[in-house]
């Protein structure tokens, strides 16, 4: 089976507006498909890199994503591409990329995304799982969103091995 970027971004794009319920609680469809049961706790189960596992399983490519394993932490998943040679300059972003960033300038990954397209100012579209709308936490808001990423924010960008 071939796998694309854009099939994986395709399922992304799909769940544009899904919000946790109730607000606040982490209570979300992709931390349900990865735990196996719902959660409620909003001082836990963050779940930008669950949004990412679910949507890599739900496009059959769950192969690419941590070598076909789980995990809910930036950092591991960062690491994971990094370890094996998947990582790119942040200037060189394509379609399908994992984005990993740092709003406060430093270089811990504390949120992540899938970049959509790339756009003419340098800047990504991406589409991000517990963010917020137009204004709110950007690593923490509740809602899938489609967002506008600028390099000073990206800590880094990893390539799963598409087709």
């Amino acid at each position: 089976m071939s796998l694309k970027a854009s099939d994986v971004v395709n399922v992304a794009l799909k769940y544009r507006g899904v919000k946790e319920n109730p607000p606040n609680s982490n209570n979300v469809i992709f931390n349900t498909r990865y735990y196996g049961h719902p959660v409620y706790d909003a001082n836990a189960y963050p779940w930008c890199v669950t949004f990412l596992w679910a949507i890599f399983d739900e496009a059959g490519a769950s192969s690419l994503f941590y070598g076909g394993g789980k995990t809910a932490s930036c950092s591991s998943l960062f690491g994971y591409y990094r370890n094996k040679g998947q990582t790119v300059d942040k200037t060189r972003g394509q379609t399908g990329d994992l984005v990993f960033m740092n709003f406060d300038g430093g270089t811990t990954t504390e949120h992540a995304g899938i970049i959509v397209s790339r756009n003419s100012d340098g800047s990504y579209t991406t589409v991000e799982g517990n963010t917020s709308g137009p204004s709110g936490s950007q690593d923490n808001g509740g809602i899938v969103y489609q967002k506008t990423r600028y390099i000073r924010n990206i800590v880094g960008l990893a390539r799963p091995q598409y087709s």
